[in-house]
C-alpha cells in the first residue's frame, strides 16, 4: 500500500551500491496479492504520468524492471491493483486507462443509518456496548 509519498522511481529496482543487493519496486512486494494506491491523485506527479507507466504492464501482465549495469528484464505482472479517489475517475484519466481498468467500485458515503449499524457492528465484535448517546457525541465533536 502507498499514498501521497508514491513517486514513479518506487515502480524501478533500488540498488543499494555499498551493500550490493536490490530492493524490490512496490509493483513486485504486491506479486499475487493487492496493491492499493491510495488517495490517487495526491502524489507529485499527474495521474496521467503515473498511469501512463502502468498502461502495458496492466494490459499484458508483465512489466519490465533494469538492473544497475542496463540490463533489462521481464517479471510477471500478477496482483489487483486498487487505485482509491474521492474524485471521478474521468477526471484523472483518459477513457483508454478506463477501459484497462477491469472493475471499477464506487463506494458511495455512509447514510446516517447506515453509520450507526457499522458502528453497531464493530462495538459488537469488540465486545462494546452500543450507546447511541455515545455515537451521536463523537459524531457531533469529530471535525
Amino acid at each position: 500500500m502507498v499514498g501521497g509519498e508514491f513517486s514513479l522511481n518506487m515502480l524501478d529496482l533500488r540498488f543499494d551500491t555499498n551493500n550490493k543487493f536490490y530492493e524490490a519496486p512496490v509493483q513486485m512486494k504486491a506479486a499475487n496479492g493487492i496493491f492499493i494506491l491510495d488517495d490517487f491523485n495526491c502524489q507529485k506527479m499527474s495521474p496521467r504520468e503515473m498511469l501512463h507507466r502502468w498502461i502495458v504492464p496492466l494490459e499484458r501482465g508483465t512489466d519490465f524492471l533494469a538492473l544497475h549495469t542496463g540490463m533489462r528484464f521481464e517479471i510477471p505482472f500478477d496482483q489487483i491493483s486498487i487505485f482509491c479517489t474521492n474524485r471521478s475517475p474521468s477526471d484523472l484519466v483518459d477513457e483508454a486507462f478506463l477501459r484497462r481498468i477491469r472493475h471499477k467500485i464506487k463506494v458511495p458515503y455512509l447514510t446516517e443509518a447506515e453509520f450507526k449499524e457499522v458502528f453497531r457492528r464493530v462495538g459488537a465484535a469488540e465486545g462494546i456496548e452500543f450507546n447511541e448517546s455515545t455515537l451521536d457525541y463523537l459524531s457531533e465533536t469529530s471535525p
